[in-house]
């Protein structure tokens, strides 16, 4: 059993395609995470799952076509599978891939102007390495992408579909 907490950045791109246009813009900025787990060890072999829980900072804007969009990931949960290669008692490699679910402010101002809280679901992929300093403490250093569901929002007779994508 393992629990830890994170603090990281995260970077990405919001595509927008509908009736102002075809555009996109980045986010970024920080995030902080609990996960826990659980893994079991086969020789030099690793297989477990966690869960994670996070909020941060993560926005960003663009415009086309009279209209300016923002966002903000306000929190993201994941629950994800976990394999590694213990390359030593102390330094572990893995990968790690599930399912997300978050929850993203979305606005709109100018034609269709719209303020919205949407909750979206997607799969993260990713990996790191883990170094273990002792039977209770250890560094883990990790990658993960996130790529959440479209959401089209309608609003003032005006259609527009948000694409999210992430790293963190």
């Amino acid at each position: 059993f393992f629990m830890g907490a994170s603090l990281g950045y995260g970077f990405g791109d919001m595509s927008v395609n509908g009736d102002v246009g075809n555009f996109d813009f980045d986010t970024d900025g920080t995030f902080a995470s609990l996960y826990l787990g659980y893994d079991w060890q086969f020789g030099n072999f690793l297989l477990g799952f966690e869960g994670e829980w996070g909020a941060g900072d993560v926005s960003g804007s663009g415009g086309s076509g009279g209209t300016n969009f923002s966002t903000d990931l306000n929190w993201l949960t994941a629950i994800r599978a976990r394999a590694g290669v213990l390359l030593n008692p102390a330094l572990l490699i893995y990968a790690t891939g599930g399912w997300a679910w978050a929850d993203m402010d979305l606005k709109g101002t100018g034609v269709g102007a719209f303020d919205t809280s949407e909750n979206l679901s997607g799969y993260q992929v990713g990996g790191g390495a883990e170094y273990r300093f002792s039977q209770t403490w250890a560094l883990r250093l990790d990658y993960v992408y996130t790529d959440l569901e479209d959401e089209t929002i309608s609003a003032g007779g005006v259609n527009n579909t948000f694409d999210p994508e992430f790293h963190l």
